[in-house]
């Protein structure tokens, strides 16, 4: 049986190793492995729900910016971008999609929760690790397909470790667009909306006379019941 890249390729050193250990940081294309595209891609998922913590489904619906974004609508696309993409992979039509409907999934409607749209963006991310650990080859073609506006005439097919990576660079994107739309709301951006309020301060971590307090954002997506940070076997 002919094995996989994933398996002819070793891991990455541990970049903390340095140059006396030898190790090689970014690692190489071949090298870049399940652990690290599910990881990073459920990170920046992670990341988006995280500007949504504490809203309402009408603060969630908001475009308090000129543009006309919400964390709810952000949220949404990207759910519907990831599934997009994971179809092309695939090769399978969903239902319902059209090129000239692009943009509906930005809007957070009336009859839509903020409650729903999240857990869709959790299920949406089982869904990806389920058809990544079906595919034995991360170098495996994906056709690029034809008469799409935004999709390259000259490519003819991307590879899977391509489009995970594309993926994670959407959602990393759209994170950042929903932590300012976020911030235009409340003045809570991710670095503190997770976090109660200590003692003696408002939600937004301000002391009278004092400048907010800036904590970092989590570095790794909490585990969940039934899943584990590490991701599935490789």
């Amino acid at each position: 049986m002919t094995p996989t890249i994933e398996e002819r390729e070793p891991a990455p050193a541990d970049p903390r190793g340095g140059a006396k250990s030898g190790a090689r940081y970014p690692p190489k294309w071949g090298q870049i492995r399940r652990p690290h595209s599910l990881g990073y891609l459920e990170q920046q998922r992670y990341g988006i729900r995280l500007t949504a913590f504490g809203l309402t489904d009408a603060q969630a619906r908001a475009t308090p910016t000129s543009s006309a974004l919400s964390v709810g609508g952000l949220i949404k696309h990207v759910t519907a971008t990831e599934r997009n993409w994971m179809d092309i992979i695939l090769q399978r039509e969903r239902a319902g999609t059209d090129t000239a409907e692009y943009g509906d999934d930005f809007v957070m409607r009336p009859d839509e929760t903020l409650v729903d749209i999240l857990a869709d963006n959790e299920r949406c991310g089982h869904e990806t690790e389920a058809i990544v650990a079906a595919i034995a080859d991360l170098g495996q073609a994906v056709p690029v397909p034809k008469g799409v506006p935004w999709f390259p005439d000259d490519v003819e097919a991307w590879s899977v470790r391509w489009v995970l990576l594309h993926v994670i660079e959407e959602v990393a994107r759209h994170a950042g667009h929903a932590d300012i739309v976020r911030e235009h709301l409340d003045g809570e951006p991710c670095t503190r909306s997770w976090l109660p309020p200590r003692s003696g301060q408002n939600r937004r971590g301000r002391n009278r006379g004092s400048r907010p307090a800036i904590r970092s954002c989590p570095s790794e997506p909490r585990a969940t019941a039934g899943t584990s940070k590490e991701g599935p076997s490789q």
